[in-house]
């Protein structure tokens, strides 16, 4: 059995959640969200891990879960909807860039704030002094060699659906089982 393990990486408001979900339609296999597992796991949204434990704390929750997931599903066909900050460490990274098929899915600032502009509520990582464009570029600048580094391919999800976003990453990695 050809084992497809795949981990959607980029800035949060990219849509990894949306394209994993077209992509285990096509692989025909399961999905993990890890933010939604950690919230579940935790009994906590991510706004009170952060509020409660800061970004260290949650940093080192989303490290640990991506660790337990990888060790529990080696041998298990998987998207994995990572995060948008889950290449902040180095021990996620490793374990991405050991483990993983990484696609970075990328993003122009205007498209991710068109898609964060109704969330800030419910994203930590958006609170600040500064305007929303001006922190998504920045969280953009700060993160990009590390979604570099771990990424086998990038695609850029610009003005596009999901389901051509998950056809292309198919055809990227060269997938033949993915089907619409």
């Amino acid at each position: 059995m050809n084992v497809q393990r795949i981990a959607l990486v980029g800035p949060m408001g990219v849509g990894k959640s949306s394209v994993g979900r077209a992509l285990t339609r096509m692989l025909d296999c399961p999905l993990v969200d890890l933010d939604k597992m950690i919230e579940t796991e935790a009994g906590m949204t991510i706004r009170e891990i952060f509020a409660r434990e800061g970004e260290t704390g949650f940093r080192l929750r989303e490290s640990e879960l991506l660790s337990r997931v990888t060790s529990e599903t080696l041998e298990t066909s998987l998207v994995l909807a990572a995060g948008g900050g889950i290449v902040t460490t180095a021990a996620a990274r490793e374990v991405l860039g050991q483990h993983w098929t990484t696609i970075w899915l990328n993003a122009e600032p205007s498209t991710l704030l068109s898609h964060l502009q109704s969330e800030t509520n419910h994203r930590p990582m958006l609170d600040s002094d500064s305007d929303l464009l001006s922190r998504i570029v920045q969280l953009a600048s700060v993160r990009e060699a590390w979604y570099r580094s771990v990424a086998r391919f990038t695609v850029t999800v610009d003005g596009r659906d999901v389901d051509s976003i998950a056809r292309e990453i198919c055809q990227l990695g060269g997938w033949m089982t993915c089907s619409d």
